[in-house]
Parts: C-alpha cells; structure tokens; sequence
C-alpha cells in the first residue's frame, strides 16, 4: 500500500519492487516534488511510468478535475500499468487516467527499445536506442499529441533513460510555447548538458533536487550547485514559474509520506 493510499504489486525480484516493499515508495524526492507541484484540477504527464507507482501520485493530487497521461512503451511492463490503473478506476478521489503505448520521441514511426540483460532485475532499464536487434515499438511525438484547444500540463515527470533529449525535440512546439509549467527529469550529463541547454533557453529555470535530512533540497542550476551522494538520482527541476516553485518546495518535511489531500487523509481502500 502506497503512503497515498494505492495499492500497488511488485516484484520482489525486482530493483523497484524491493525498494517500494522495503521504503513504501520509489525516489522520495521525485514523489516530493511531483507532490507538491501537481495542482488539483491539472493536467499531468508520466513520461516513462514504468508500472504506474507515480503515475498514482499524480492522479491523486490533480483529483477528479484534473486528468493524467502515462506513457509507457514496454508491453510487459504496460501491462502492469494498465492492470494498476484498472484497479485503481473506482477509488475515490482519483484522477483519470490514461495509458499510452507509443514511446515519445523525436519522429513518429517505428523505433527500437533496448532491453539489457538485466532487465528482470530492473525494469525501468529499458531504452530507446538504433539498435536493430532491439523489441519494435511505436514511436509518436508530444506535439502531435497535444490537444489543439491550448491546454496546459501543469506538471510532466520524464525518466527515458537517455532518450531526454529527443523527447524534447518531439515537444519543442509545446514547452517552447509555455504549455508545461513544471518539467522533472533524470540528466546524467555534467551541467549544463544540451537538455539543460535547450530547456533554458525555451525559458526555463533550472533547480538540482536531492533528499536533505528534513525534506527536499532545491538549488538553483545544476550538479555543479549542489554535490550528490552516491545514492542520489541526478534529478532536476525545469519550471517556468520559479517564484512558485521555490514557494511550494521551501517547507520542510515529507508530504507524500503522510497521503493527506487538500480534503484530508486519502482512506486506505484495503480497510
């Protein structure tokens, strides 16, 4: 059971599984964030959703009103997704949600994802590369996909494990046009690296995010601001209105680990 009152399977084989059944959750600080910056009544992208655990956040905190949009391309794994989000239709206080198989991209078409030998130990390694040998996917990018009557994400989570930049270059029209406020991804590249690059200068304000002893740390700029431990995920924080985000993760503590709504505690649907 997540701290935001989901039910969630895993696989205790699994990298993702043994931390959600050891922590209660995956990345705490991603969850944090992604807790805090998700507005009732938005919409949401779950770029890379794996088997859906932040996908629940996020249709947790945009509510009934708001409506959320996880892609994910490896069958099995979307399959997992898919049976979670089912499960989670009739629970009160949920977000609808939907699932997209096309992975993002630069070009719609016929792509290749990598799956690595180790991919049964973790599931989230999976990547979007030429190799030809790789599983057949189908590839779309997130300006076709976007609605034409101008609406806008409130907050997008992008974990592509290296393909960030091509789902950029999919997307160029929507984020360098303003319609997603709040970008949260992975970069591994030394800071500035050229999805840094390109963010900043659609005009997006970069934070570094990692776990302090009382709450999430946010910096502004890069890696080079702000000095990771080996454990921490090398996440950062691309949004378009700074002011609120500072606002939102200056707090201390935890939300998420407590799964309180704006209306109260969300009920756990297993009692």
């Amino acid at each position: 059971m997540l701290p935001w009152g989901l039910p969630l399977r895993v696989r205790n084989t699994e990298t993702i599984g043994r931390l959600v059944l050891a922590h209660g959750l995956f990345d705490i600080v991603v969850c944090e964030v992604l807790w805090r910056l998700a507005g009732s009544g938005e919409w949401a992208l779950d770029v890379g959703a794996n088997i859906g655990h932040m996908t629940g956040l996020l249709a947790r905190r945009v509510g009934p009103s708001g409506r959320v949009w996880s892609f994910e391309p490896h069958p099995a794994v979307r399959n997992d997704l898919q049976r979670h989000v089912d499960s989670w239709r009739d629970i009160p206080g949920m977000g609808p949600i939907t699932v997209h198989a096309p992975a993002l991209a630069d070009a719609a078409g016929v792509g290749r994802l990598h799956v690595p030998e180790c991919f049964e130990e973790n599931r989230g390694l999976a990547s979007l590369t030429g190799d030809p040998g790789g599983l057949a996917i189908e590839l779309a990018t997130l300006d076709s996909l976007m609605p034409p009557d101008g609406s806008s994400v409130g907050v997008m989570k992008m974990d592509v494990e290296g393909a960030e930049e091509r789902v950029l270059m999919g997307a160029a029209k929507t984020l360098e046009s303003g319609r997603v406020r709040d970008l949260i991804f992975e970069d591994h590249e030394a800071f500035p690296s050229a999805v840094a690059r390109r963010l900043q200068g659609w005009g997006f304000h970069l934070f570094t995010l990692r776990a302090g002893i009382l709450g999430p740390v946010a910096r502004v700029g890069g890696q080079s601001t702000l000095s990771l431990r080996s454990w921490d995920s090398p996440s950062l924080l691309a949004t378009r209105e700074p002011g609120r985000a500072k606002r939102l993760l200056g707090p201390r503590g935890w939300r998420c680990l407590h799964g309180e709504s704006r209306y109260g505690l969300f009920p756990n649907p297993l009692r």
